[in-house]
Parts: structure tokens; C-alpha cells; sequence
């Protein structure tokens, strides 16, 4: 992601906001742009809480979700699929790392939580 202070949503405070959806009827290349570079580095400054690499990979207490490395690599994953469907990229960029975080079973199958 872009350093907060200059990324797209930043009010006059600092403070990095969530934009609003795009209207997709009225798409733009720099609309996209900006609403990508803001929803990623919101998403890099949440797992930015994280210290160490301990919380990634520890489950959590309850057992209902997966450790948060999947979470990590599940967004990311959903972008390229989204842009190989799209035409935009012509192969996956690493198609092991699609394959398993593309869905839950498909971790759950490589890793014991």
C-alpha cells in the first residue's frame, strides 16, 4: 500500500478513511486507482497491528476461523483472479499461492488448524 498520509481518503487530519464505492457506471482509471490504493493500504495498516510472526499463524481460541496468514493471502488472491478473469493478466503471478488461498477448503487441505 501507499504511506497513509498520501494515499487517496486521507482527510485534512491525517486520518486515512474508507472511499466510497465506485459508481460503476461512470468508471475511471484514476477512480479505480485511488479506490484500490485506499482499500489496500487500509488492509496493510490492519495487518500492520500484527507484531511478529506469531499472529499470523496462531488459530484462534475458538476454532471458528483460520489463522490470519490465509486472511492475508486471501485478498490478494481474490484481486489477481478478479484480474485474470478480466483479461488483465494473462497467468497467475504464483499459482500455488492462488490455489490455496483462493478458498478455505483448499487451506484447510495443506494446513491443520
Amino acid at each position: 500500500g501507499l504511506e497513509p498520509n498520501v494515499c487517496p481518503g486521507v482527510d485534512e487530519k491525517g486520518v486515512l478513511r474508507s472511499l466510497p464505492l465506485p459508481n460503476l457506471s461512470n468508471v475511471t482509471r484514476q477512480g479505480t486507482k485511488d479506490y484500490f490504493d485506499n482499500s489496500w493500504t487500509l488492509f496493510e495498516m490492519l495487518f500492520a497491528g500484527l507484531k511478529g510472526e506469531e499472529p499470523f499463524y496462531r488459530p484462534p481460541v475458538h476454532g471458528l476461523r483460520h489463522p490470519q496468514i490465509f486472511y492475508y493471502g486471501h485478498t490478494p488472491c481474490l484481486y489477481i483472479n478478479k484480474l485474470r478473469v478480466a483479461g488483465v493478466l494473462p497467468q497467475p503471478v504464483n499459482a500455488y499461492f492462488e490455489s490455496i488461498f483462493e478458498s478455505k477448503s483448499q487451506f484447510n487441505s495443506i494446513v491443520s488448524v
